[in-house]
């Protein structure tokens, strides 16, 4: 007793004398989809490139703040982006514009709409006196904007007011007004028979209720062009005007919209007239395909595989039709297409939707389109389950194994998308998979099953619930779901019958005993166990005080059992969500942890914590940290969500040197990280304590703001030069010239300044190593 309070009093003790700042090492980049991580609502071709606006901050590994532009090879930024979401796109006169819900490129005022002058993005002469400006057209020699003037809000309601209004080059001139209502706005402008047509979500327009959704302006006045419940997006087609409503495709016959032929039902949201025939795509299904259809002048056709998202969680709706190069492309809310993980952006190739992605990137391209609910490891590789559907060029179905480049399926998977896996074991030199489902690769077995190396087949009767937690102490297999326990005997499950009041979510091996964390407060004798039990064989037993609220994980570190979860409380002494057991008692873990603490693991001998935690010791952690026995470290910037909000960690597992986490996440590092992310102490594989074996260099952090560390090894000595390039290839800073090195590793920092001192814009950057006949470069991004 004596020995363990001393231990803790030296452990509470370095947690007040050293505070350390963040781990050395980073998080890989190999865990990115192709695509756009958010929206895509426009595209417009522009000098040779194909230019796309939306609400992304990323497309594929590059961070392009809204707008993206396609350079033939990679995504690449334009100037300081937006502030807010790009919702149209247009070229006059030369010229490209931007509109959107935003106010701001970088520090420049550009109040809903702007324009590229070929390096950043400008104001007008005169700026628009709208809230957000979301269409753009040309007539009769005025840019004329559409757009949100004016909005508010009560308890209960939301109401906009829209308009419309003309520039000269001037001043603007209203053109129109329309009621406040909950969605008062026009969607798309097109010049027809030489007038202004409109379609939206408006009515009372300057006070005429009878035209509602659809208006013409001959240059005098407003009339009525019929009624659709919502249209969308005019086009073009064989002479004549269509367009898109939730009930299918229209035309204009000169006095009203008429169904086209073929009958296309379903939500139609964007048109195009491409290689002879029309291409529709929104939410409907068709000849077996969904989302995209082609009229070929004779009938509709389904145009590829379905496009989806995983477990149909959101149905997938597509708004986006364009060309460039001859090539169709594809935009919407999917994160799925022709059987592979791809998001919100996908490209024709004539036979089947492909990503629109770089050729350089296809080695980091190892996210999944859903996060798994859990790892585990088997044969040396990585294995997720979970409610995800597909990885990159990989149909998983819920279950997969990565093998440290890529990700296979194990089997056929789960047939039914609503099924998962939650939990895994090795039994016996097989993987052992607990979830909720019937059967998986077309196998019976519920709710438990094992995978042997090429098939999978059920242990036993299964589990007549979802097994949450499974377990091997000793010889024998635990399996835990809800408030039931059951275990393996090589032939059968046997149900040990005594209950719990809550349910159990995590399982530990600690001394021969089978322990247990969840929600429960008792057993099913009354026994008070405060959310953690022993099984002794014959019922549950209680472990030291326990808790004051949920545990929801348990690890051993240096001999000592660890707990964590959302409890204040361990043995009745203040404990800030994680706990560890003395031999006597729980003790309070030193930190001051801000969440609740899901997911714990060991790594090079250091304990790892992960969860809904937004800070320890009051600084931001990214939902993960390490304790080195001394203090507190960050990992990187940790794990976000796509606005680099907290996002939820779910599991923790250690994979040959690599630390791996899953979750709600999109972002780990500051790199595009979907679901999956994988940690290293060793900067991208460096071993900085010994030679390499050619020059390597790589920055962290990335993206950065307002410093980046540039880490370096030689395999001998040699003079460096390491220098920093705009993107058009022109160096803005030298860090070294010529300047000898010895071999093995160094380090240099890049502070976003030029060679004169001055900070640079935001945008990617190059750094460029020149060590002997060697050149090594990476890209860099600056923030601001």
């Amino acid at each position: 007793m004596k020995k363990s309070v001393l231990g803790l009093a030296l452990l509470m003790l370095s947690a007040t004398l050293a505070r350390s700042d963040a781990s050395s090492g980073d998080w890989s980049e190999d865990f990115a989809l192709p695509g756009a991580e958010s929206s895509v609502y426009c595209a417009v071709e522009y000098d040779g490139s194909l230019v796309l606006g939306g609400a992304f901050t990323h497309v594929d590994l590059s961070p392009t703040t809204r707008v993206a532009r396609w350079d033939g090879n990679d995504w690449q930024p334009m100037g300081d982006g937006f502030d807010g979401a790009v919702r149209d796109l247009v070229v006059i006169n030369g010229s490209l514009y931007a509109a959107g819900e935003f106010g701001h490129s970088g520090a420049t005022a550009v109040n809903g709409i702007a324009r590229w002058d070929g390096a950043a993005w400008q104001p007008l002469a005169v700026q628009p006196d709208f809230d957000s400006v979301l269409s753009l057209c040309l007539y009769q020699g005025r840019l004329v904007v559409a757009g949100i003037l004016d909005w508010y809000t009560d308890e209960y309601h939301y109401f906009e007011q829209g308009g419309l209004s003309a520039y000269d080059g001037y001043e603007w001139t209203s053109l129109a007004t329309f009621e406040w209502g909950w969605a008062s706005h026009v969607s798309d402008m097109v010049v027809y028979e030489g007038d202004l047509v409109v379609q939206g979500a408006f009515e009372g327009l300057d006070g005429d209720y009878g035209i509602r959704n659809l208006a013409r302006w001959d240059g005098g006045s407003w009339s009525s062009m019929g009624y659709l419940y919502e249209p969308c997006d005019f086009e073009f087609f064989e002479g004549e005007l269509l367009t898109g409503d939730y009930s299918g495709v229209f035309r204009w016959t000169g006095a009203a919209w008429e169904e086209f032929p073929g009958d296309l039902p379903g939500n139609v949201r964007a048109l195009l007239s491409f290689d002879g025939g029309l291409v529709a795509c929104g939410n409907f299904d068709i000849d077996g395909g969904r989302c995209a259809a082609f009229w070929d002048g004779a009938a509709w056709s389904a145009l590829g595989a379905p496009f989806g998202n995983p477990a149909n969680i959101v149905p997938p709706t597509l708004t986006l039709l364009g060309s460039y190069q001859d090539q169709l492309f594809i935009g919407g809310g999917f994160r799925q297409a022709n059987h592979s993980a791809m998001n919100r952006l996908a490209l024709w190739d004539g036979s089947a939707w492909v990503p629109f992605a770089s050729p350089s990137h296809l080695g980091h391209y190892g996210g999944l389109d859903w996060s798994p609910y859990g790892l585990g490891t088997f044969a040396g590789s990585l294995v997720a389950g979970g409610p995800f559907d597909f990885g990159f060029d990989s149909a998983l179905n819920g279950v997969g194994e990565f093998d440290g480049d890529a990700w296979k399926p194990l089997g056929a998977g789960l047939p039914d998308r609503f099924d998962s896996i939650y939990c895994f074991e090795e039994l016996d030199g097989e993987l052992v998979a607990g979830g909720t489902f019937a059967e998986i690769d077309s196998v019976p077995a519920l709710n438990v099953a094992a995978w042997n190396g090429t098939g999978w087949h059920a242990l036993g009767a299964g589990l007549p619930f979802a097994c949450r937690a499974l377990r091997l102490v000793g010889s024998t297999l635990f399996a835990a779901g809800g408030s039931s326990l059951r275990a393996w005997d090589g032939t059968s499950w046997q149900d040990l019958a005594i209950g719990l009041d809550g349910t159990i979510i995590d399982l530990h091996a600690y001394q021969g005993e089978l322990v247990a964390v969840g929600t429960f407060a008792t057993d099913g004798l009354g026994q008070p166990l405060n959310f953690i039990g022993r099984w002794d064989g014959a019922g549950w037993q209680p472990f030291g005080g326990g808790f004051d609220a949920q545990a929801s994980a348990l690890v051993e570190w240096n001999d000592q059992l660890v707990a964590s979860g959302s409890f204040t409380l361990a043995d009745g002494q203040p404990a800030s969500h994680i706990a560890r057991w003395d031999g006597q008692q729980w003790q309070p873990f030193p930190g001051v942890v801000t969440g609740n603490v899901t997911a714990l693991a060991v790594y090079h001998g250091d304990l790892i914590a992960g969860g809904w935690i937004s800070a320890i010791d009051g600084e931001a952690c990214g939902g993960i940290a390490r304790w080195n026995g001394a203090s507190w470290e960050l990992l990187g910037t940790g794990l976000a969500e796509l606005d680099y909000s907290g996002a939820s960690l779910y599991d923790l597992e250690v994979v040959d040197d690599w630390l791996y986490a899953c979750g709600t996440f999109r972002v780990a590092g500051g790199h595009m990280s979907y679901a999956v992310g994988r940690w290293s102490d060793a900067p991208t594989g460096v071993n900085t304590g010994s030679s390499p074996a050619a020059p390597y260099a790589a920055n962290f952090p990335n993206p950065f703001n307002p410093a980046t560390t540039i880490r370096c090894a030689l395999p001998a000595a040699a003079p460096v030069t390491l220098r920093v390039l705009d993107p058009a290839g022109r160096c803005v800073r030298t860090l070294l010239s010529a300047a000898p090195q010895p071999a093995g590793p160094f380090t240099a920092i890049w502070d976003g300044r030029d060679d004169s001192g001055y900070r640079l814009a935001s945008g990617v950057y190059l750094y460029r190593l020149e060590a002997g006949d060697f050149r090594v470069s990476g890209k860099m991004t600056l923030l601001k």
